[in-house]
């Protein structure tokens, strides 16, 4: 079965095409590596989107987790809890580990929910914490993910003035106060604007409640979200002054990784009207965005032959019952993306094409 595993994760990275790299940026980031930190989220290697998605030739990852199986990884790996200053807090170790957390759980709200026994503590140990302004190699961070558990804004606050230089933020952030005394996301929010970063997307989660009275179109309370924000364009300028070039160039490149491609030309020209590139860089990097937007149909395709693969799966999975649940999971989540992309086709808009919306509400 451990082979079956290994070979699984590399067929399903099959499907995630890797960002196409322009032969200007590969000897840019040869010698300039996407720099990476990557905190929390308990997982392996073979998932880390940021291994699949990106030539591990033109990244440098730097992994936070105490967790983890060490051995699973080949990036910089960091035994480390981190928070805004080092001291020693308790680290309550969960049922589900990637609820693992320094905060303990709000029970008089998470018992009202399905998963509130994915909470319960089955270990809690004494932790040294750190700064991410003590780790000297971290000078430059390009792209920073956090997903700690309520930890997010103490880990921020811990990056003093290198969040000044830093490009985008990936983080968790929760509406409802899950964790007792941890910031929901209006305080973030507030945070990372105070600190010049916009708001460019928001990957919901809800949860069901126990009372189970739930159909296909039921909606369910917002309890977390993964966002994701951009330094602000203007201030790119005023970076560039306190760090390497190439900014702009990994400016690009991380609004292509999160499928941001209109903004990209938007940002091309930013550049290009305030002199922080040239003609022919505007050139090979528009070049660079065009190569990495798929045609609908490659989309679909794709997506339908990860669909058939998921099948295999869930036949080879119902056999054990070890990953049985897996299985299902896995085929539920193909089956989705695939057929959500067909949706896409049609996503609602206004009479001009311009805006795109959700039918909540």
């Amino acid at each position: 079965m451990r082979n079956f595993i290994k070979y699984f994760h590399k067929i399903n990275n099959f499907f995630s095409r890797q960002i196409f790299i322009e032969n200007n940026l590969k000897k840019i980031l040869i010698k300039n590596k996407l720099t990476i930190a990557d905190i929390g989220a308990l997982g392996i290697n073979e998932k880390n989107k940021f291994n699949s998605l990106i030539s591990k030739d033109y990244t440098k990852i730097f992994k936070f987790d105490d967790l983890i199986d060490k051995k699973s990884l080949i990036d910089q790996n960091y035994d480390t809890i981190l928070w805004s200053e080092e001291k020693n807090m308790n680290f309550f170790i969960r049922a589900n580990k990637v609820s693992s957390s320094l905060f303990e759980t709000n029970d008089e709200i998470l018992k009202e929910f399905k998963n509130y026994k994915d909470h319960d503590v089955i270990e809690k140990k004494i932790v040294k914490t750190k700064a991410l302004s003590s780790f000297d190699e971290l000078v430059d961070i390009d792209l920073l993910k956090i997903d700690a558990e309520g930890a997010e804004l103490e880990i921020l606050k811990g990056l003093n003035e290198k969040i000044d230089n830093v490009l985008t933020i990936e983080l968790e952030m929760q509406f409802i106060e899950r964790y007792l005394g941890s910031p929901l996301f209006e305080k973030i929010h507030e945070f990372l604007k105070d600190n010049n970063f916009e708001l460019y997307l928001i990957n919901q989660e809800s949860w069901i409640k126990n009372e189970k009275k739930t159909n296909s179109q039921s909606n369910h309370k917002i309890i977390w979200g993964d966002f994701v924000y951009f330094k602000k364009i203007s201030k790119i300028n005023k970076i560039i002054k306190f760090r390497e070039n190439y900014l702009p160039e990994k400016f690009i490149i991380l609004l292509v990784f999160y499928k941001f491609y209109d903004e990209a030309y938007s940002a091309l020209n930013y550049f290009k009207k305030n002199n922080l590139i040239n003609i022919s860089q505007k050139e090979y990097l528009e070049m660079f965005v065009k190569k990495n937007i798929q045609s609908n149909f490659t989309i679909i395709v794709n997506l339908f032959f990860q669909l058939l693969f998921s099948i295999l799966v869930l036949i080879l999975c119902s056999f054990t019952f070890k990953y049985k649940k897996q299985g299902i999971s896995y085929f539920k989540k193909t089956f989705k993306n695939f057929f959500y992309a067909v949706g896409d086709l049609t996503k609602l808009t206004n009479k001009d094409n311009n805006t795109i919306r959700d039918d909540k509400i």
